[in-house]
C-alpha cells in the first residue's frame, strides 16, 4: 500500500517538475545593425561559434552578423537577391539564401560574394515555386522548402544533385518551415492553415503519419531545443513548446506557451528562430517589430 502511494506520488511529482519547468528568460533584444537600424528581419541562423545572423529584407537586402550578445560585427550586401525569405549557413559558413521572387536557392561567400545559384520558377525537377524556407543537415545536404509545389527539396551539398522530396500526404498542406529531429526524421509546418497541421518525414522521404494540427494560432519559425523538444514562433506574438515524440506516438500532449499571449492582437510577428544547443539561448527575430530577441533557457540539458 504505501509502496503504491509513494510511486504515485514520485510519478505525480516528476510529471509536475515537466510541466511547470522554467520558462526562457528575455535577456536582451536589438534592432540596430552597427549605425542604421535593421529594415525587416526575416530569418535567423547561428554559425558554429554561436554567432548570429540575420536575413533582412531592405531595398538592397542584407545579411548582418552579430556576436551572441548581440554586438554588430558586419553587413555583407546581397545584390543578385530580390525577395530572400530563407537564411541557412554550412559548415565552411557559406550562405544560402531563399528567394521568393526569383525562385531560386542562391550561396554566397562569407565575405559576400555569390558563389552559386540555381532553382528558377516551375514543377519539373530542379525548378522551384516559392522556396521558402531552408536549412542544412550535419553532413551539408541542403533542405528547401518548395511552397507552390506543397514538397520539401532536399539536394546533395554542391546544390546539384536532388536526393530526395518529401511530400505531405494532403497537398493542401504546403510545408513552409522546416527543422530536422536529432533522429534524422524531418519536421514541417504549414504557415496560415486554419489547423496549423505538422508534418513529420523519414529521411527516405516517406510520411511518418498522418498530418497532426497544433492548433495554435499561426505558427511561422521552427527549431529543435537541446532536450528534443519543438521549439515555435508564431506570427501572434507568442513561442511554444510541444513534444513531437508524443505526436509521433499518437499520445496525448500538450502545446506549453512558454512567451506572449496568442490570443492578443499581435503587436509583435515572430517569423524565425534559432537555438544555440549549447548554452540554451534561442534568438527570435521579430519581423515588423524589426528587432532581435534574445531569450534563454535556465540549466536546460541534453
Amino acid at each position: 500500500m504505501y509502496q503504491k502511494i509513494t510511486i504515485f506520488i514520485a510519478c505525480f511529482l516528476v510529471y509536475c517538475a515537466e510541466a511547470t519547468s522554467a520558462p526562457p528568460t528575455l535577456i536582451k533584444e536589438w534592432s540596430s545593425a552597427g549605425k542604421q537600424k535593421m529594415a525587416l528581419p526575416v530569418d535567423v541562423t547561428l554559425d558554429s561559434q554561436g554567432q548570429v545572423f540575420v536575413l533582412d529584407q531592405d531595398r538592397i537586402p542584407k545579411v548582418h552578423i552579430f556576436s551572441a550578445d548581440g554586438k554588430f560585427i558586419k553587413t555583407l550586401l546581397l545584390k543578385e537577391a530580390q525577395l530572400p525569405a530563407g537564411l541557412a549557413l554550412d559548415s565552411k559558413n557559406c550562405i544560402y539564401v531563399t528567394d521568393l521572387s526569383r525562385d531560386v536557392i542562391l550561396k554566397y561567400s562569407l565575405n559576400g560574394k555569390l558563389l552559386k545559384l540555381w532553382g528558377g520558377y516551375g514543377e519539373t525537377k530542379g525548378r522551384l515555386s516559392n522556396p521558402r524556407d531552408i536549412i542544412i543537415g550535419p553532413d551539408d545536404n541542403i533542405y528547401v522548402t518548395d511552397e507552390g509545389n506543397s514538397r520539401v527539396v532536399k539536394y546533395d551539398m554542391s546544390g546539384e544533385n536532388i536526393l530526395a522530396c518529401f511530400r505531405p500526404n494532403d497537398t493542401r498542406f504546403p510545408p513552409t518551415a522546416i527543422c530536422l529531429l536529432p533522429d534524422g526524421k524531418l519536421v514541417g509546418l504549414t504557415t496560415f492553415h486554419p489547423y496549423d497541421p505538422i508534418l513529420f518525414w523519414n529521411q527516405d522521404a516517406t510520411p511518418v503519419k498522418k498530418p497532426s494540427f497544433l492548433r495554435h494560432p499561426d505558427p511561422m519559425g521552427i527549431g529543435i531545443l537541446p532536450n528534443g523538444k519543438l521549439l515555435v514562433s508564431s506570427f501572434r506574438s507568442s513561442i511554444i513548446e510541444v513534444d513531437p515524440e508524443a505526436i509521433i506516438n499518437d499520445k496525448q500532449y500538450r502545446i506549453r506557451v512558454v512567451y506572449g499571449n496568442p490570443r492578443k492582437i499581435p503587436r509583435q510577428v515572430f517569423c524565425a528562430v534559432a537555438v544555440n544547443k549549447r548554452t540554451g539561448d534561442i534568438y527570435v527575430i521579430d519581423k515588423y517589430g524589426g528587432e532581435v530577441m534574445n531569450f534563454r533557457y535556465p540549466g536546460i540539458e541534453k
